[in-house]
């Protein structure tokens, strides 16, 4: 199982995840470096930061502005993993602001591109593992169904 390595700062290592965070995918602008705007996808949203998919990896630490609502709202860049990156607000998000970017989103889809789970390995490093090569794992509806097939299958052997 092939694993990508993403580069991430020792505060985001330790923190834990503050409020829930919801699947979303939203177009804004941010503020990446001074003065120059451009497009970026929100993927997952909490009051506490976001992950987006911008054209390029901007460096860790980085102070972004992005443009929610009517005032661009400051975040740091926390890690990124090739045009995902997460991001933690400077101050939290208020319960409304978050209800009304929320109602601004669409839902997102599973084609859309998200970014891979990540995981922190032993060593404290960020990695993400690629989809592709996961497994695609049964829910436990699929699981029950299959068993009881297979008990079906059984049972009928028996009989005939």
């Amino acid at each position: 199982m092939p694993v990508i390595a993403a580069r991430t700062s020792k505060s985001a290592l330790r923190e834990r995840r503050a409020s829930p965070r919801r699947r979303l995918c939203l177009e804004v602008q941010a503020e990446i470096s001074p003065g120059c705007w451009t497009d970026v996808i929100i993927h997952n949203l909490s009051r506490s930061g976001f992950v987006m998919e911008a054209a390029g990896s901007p460096a860790i630490g980085t102070r972004i502005h992005l443009r929610l609502l009517n005032d661009p709202v400051a975040a740091r860049l926390i890690w990124n993993c090739r045009a995902h990156s997460g991001c933690e607000f400077e101050r939290p998000l208020s319960s409304p602001a978050l209800s009304a970017t929320l109602l601004k989103s669409r839902p997102a889809t599973a084609a859309e591109g998200l970014p891979p789970r990540l995981h922190f390995d032993p060593q404290g490093e960020a990695a993400a593992v690629a989809s592709a090569a996961r497994p695609a794992r049964m829910s436990g509806v699929g699981v029950a169904i299959a068993a009881s097939a297979l008990l079906w299958a059984g049972a009928a052997a028996l009989i005939l």
